[in-house]
């Protein structure tokens, strides 16, 4: 199986994460500066390719309500001039409290404090599990024997 790549998009920088081709885990890969989103996009499909990836995985910001905030936009569109650069599937995947989750999971091994970067990388793996946790259960339930 191929893997998947996870994204953070950010204004300032943009974290990275790869699973691996079982699907099973995510880890961090690291950050790219963002100065702006053709340059971006170009880092992010060039990271896909290298990686053999399937697919690319970029979390989307909501609201605790479950609505989309303005921050939405961007990553909206920063997705269409990434899909103008790479044929693979662009997916997204709610994004809410990967940042603290991050935070936690770098405390918790020793790897805090840290560089900005890693919290977007650990965020970017944080989305991707979610993503993966999600394929996992739809795969699941297609090929259960009630469905």
């Amino acid at each position: 199986m191929p893997v998947w790549v996870g994204v953070d998009y950010g204004r300032a920088r943009i974290g990275l994460a790869v699973c691996d081709a079982l699907e099973l885990t995510a880890r961090p890969l690291g950050w790219i500066a963002r100065a702006d989103d053709e340059r971006a996009a170009r880092a992010v499909a060039a990271i896909a390719q290298r990686h053999a990836a399937a697919g690319i995985v970029i979390g989307m910001p909501r609201l605790a309500d479950g609505r989309y905030g303005d921050n939405a936009r961007w990553v909206q569109r920063f997705r269409a001039r990434l899909a103008q650069r790479t044929t693979l599937p662009i997916r997204f995947c709610d994004e809410r409290d990967t940042t603290a989750e991050a935070i936690a999971l770098l405390q918790e091994s020793g790897r805090w404090p840290c560089a900005d970067g890693w919290i977007d990388a650990e965020a970017a793996a944080c989305i991707l599990r979610r993503f993966l946790a999600q394929r996992a259960l739809t795969r699941g339930a297609a090929s259960s024997p009630d469905a």
